[in-house]
């Protein structure tokens, strides 16, 4: 920093050079994720049709991003942490309400075949009483959506198994 004293100092410029390093290596992960696991193709080959393949990507990931995001400003009125939150909390609450009852209910057993709806289902009953929440209470769900929504899963999961049985050899 000594060589640079004569230059004004400036936060903004650092926070958007900050902001695009981070937005590129997302950028770059996804493109490469998509290139190789989902198209399958082989990441050493540089032949000319691969780099428009990978240019292609890139410019589609970049459009997308850009798409998302002006959708986002448009349609939202809270910060993008707070909606990535309320997401995050509808999609990871039944894996909570998973990790919870194989870690806590050992000798339980839930029917395999009715996992996955419930796992469904714990979402949309939490949206469904978000609604109504909302509705007759005034009162919106903020943080502890995650863990309510968890709870469903581990109540629906305990509500589907059955003790297990342990067979001696």
């Amino acid at each position: 920093m000594m060589y640079y004293r004569h230059l004004p100092h400036n936060p903004c410029s650092e926070l958007v050079s900050v902001t695009f390093s981070s937005s590129d290596s997302t950028i770059a992960a996804l493109c490469t994720s998509f290139y190789i696991d989902i198209l399958g193709k082989d990441e050493h080959k540089n032949s000319i049709q691969n780099k428009r393949t990978r240019s292609l990507i890139y410019f589609a990931c970049c459009t997308l991003l850009l798409v998302l995001t002006l959708l986002f400003r448009l349609l939202n009125d809270t910060s993008l942490i707070d909606a990535i939150y309320t997401i995050v909390s509808y999609t990871y609450g039944p894996l909570l309400g998973l990790f919870a009852f194989g870690l806590f209910c050992k000798k339980h057993q839930p029917n395999d075949q009715l996992v996955p709806y419930i796992c469904i289902a714990s979402p949309i009953l939490m949206a469904l009483l978000q609604y109504i929440s909302q509705t007759y209470w005034d009162y919106s769900f903020g943080y502890e959506l995650l863990i309510l929504n968890g709870l469903i899963s581990f109540c629906g999961l305990w509500a589907i198994s059955r003790e297990k049985i342990y067979f001696l050899k």
